[in-house]
């Protein structure tokens, strides 16, 4: 059961312009079912759940006093101060979430109390300092906090076995990527947006990992195999300083995305004929070199590819224009690359929508007519087409 104070001071976020504030401060909490609240018969309150309820003010220390509780998650309010260091005190919640509100300071050192911990969301606050250890936390899964105001070097995670997800992009950390291999069922990580130097670890014992989100940060060297990254779908490592040549990806049937553009990649381009899945390819602003000729009909749900300012040459594979997906394409900046353009482009009498695409390079015999509401019955996107600079004629 939950005493009348701490009901007043869970109450004084702002408690009077909550969204829902049903039964609140009438009865029992646990009888008379408030909003948000649940309680077992033999432990009491078990969770607080109060997302998106218009919640104001500052959690205070008194939030250490819910010894039972299980579950706590406020996120999406307008709570702010410092993290109260008394959620140390908190030892058998499982899933903690003050993600989206106004939080300062750093994230307490008592957080490695929470030994039961299998959720960690801070996630757009105004957190300072460093990443915690969570040394103690060996049911952590999950530890989601981008955009804050984290700082210094990454810990190892190393204590943390059954790690899924590690979000902290956007934020202000430094040195390097960690070594996560003990983290073998690391599915998600994301580290975008910071400050990270140095060169990419292997990852070669993370065999479950389904998205690597590593841009715009400061990283060099060469590119890791990945040939042991069967599960591999999004890769997105854009807008670093990494050098040598784009590995096959054979061994990564489901990849779906690769973003590997604003690098200092060099050599050709690679083989997609085993990644029938992939829908973005992304190798713009490198030093690639050598035709742009793979066979564009192995990748039939490509939807956009920016291959721009690199030194590719030869001619086009026409198959690119035969794939019934593709809405984005940019070549400029290549000025030995080349190839023919559809003479006609004829979308009569079906509901094809969208902007014509913008081309220093149009087809030369356009048809659209009879165009039929294509924004209520589903008409594709606004497409992008533009080879300018790769040594055509400006029409």
């Amino acid at each position: 059961m939950m005493s009348k104070g701490r009901r007043l001071w869970i109450y004084t976020w702002n408690g009077e312009g909550w969204t829902d504030s049903t039964g609140w401060l009438t009865g029992d909490p646990c009888m008379n079912v408030w909003y948000g609240v649940y309680c077992d018969e033999d432990a009491g309150l078990w969770a607080l759940s109060l997302i998106g309820n218009n919640m104001t003010g500052v959690l205070n220390e008194s939030i250490g006093d819910l010894f039972a509780l299980q579950y706590l998650k406020l996120a999406g309010g307008q709570i702010g101060g410092m993290f109260p260091s008394s959620i140390g005190k908190l030892k058998h919640v499982t899933y903690f979430d003050l993600s989206d509100n106004e939080f300062e300071g750093a994230i307490q050192a008592s957080v490695e109390n929470m030994t039961m911990l299998e959720t960690f969301y801070g996630y757009g606050n105004r957190l300072e300092g460093t990443v915690p250890e969570f040394t103690h936390c060996n049911e952590l899964t999950e530890v989601i906090l981008f955009e804050n105001n984290l700082s210094g070097e990454l810990p190892s995670f190393s204590s943390n076995p059954k790690l899924q997800m590690l979000d902290l992009g956007i934020n202000n950390l430094e040195v390097g990527v960690p070594d996560l291999s003990n983290n073998t069922n690391l599915q998600d990580l994301s580290l975008n947006s910071n400050n990270l130097s140095g060169s990419l670890p292997d990852f070669k014992n993370n065999h479950f990992l389904l998205d690597l989100d590593l841009f715009y940060n400061n990283l060099y060297g060469n590119l890791p195999d990945f040939k042991s990254n069967l599960n591999l779908q999004y890769l997105y490592h854009n807008n670093n300083n990494l050098e040598g040549t784009i590995p096959l990806f054979d061994s990564c049937p489901n990849l779906t995305g690769l973003a590997l553009g604003g690098n200092s990649l060099s050599g050709p381009l690679p083989s997609f004929t085993s990644t029938l899945y992939l829908q973005v390819l992304n190798v713009q602003n490198n030093r690639l070199s050598g035709p742009l000729s793979p066979d564009f009909a192995a990748t039939p749900f490509l939807q956009t590819l920016l291959a721009n300012n690199n030194d590719f040459f030869g001619t086009l594979s026409p198959t690119l224009f035969d794939l019934k997906n593709i809405t984005d394409v940019i070549l400029s900046g290549n000025a030995n690359l080349k190839g023919t353009l559809p003479s006609t482009f004829d979308v009569r009498h079906n509901k094809i929508g969208g902007s014509m695409p913008t081309s220093r390079l149009p087809p030369r015999n356009l048809r659209l007519q009879r165009r039929r509401k294509p924004e209520e019955e589903g008409g594709a996107k606004e497409s992008l087409l533009s080879l300018a600079g790769s040594g055509g004629d400006d029409e």
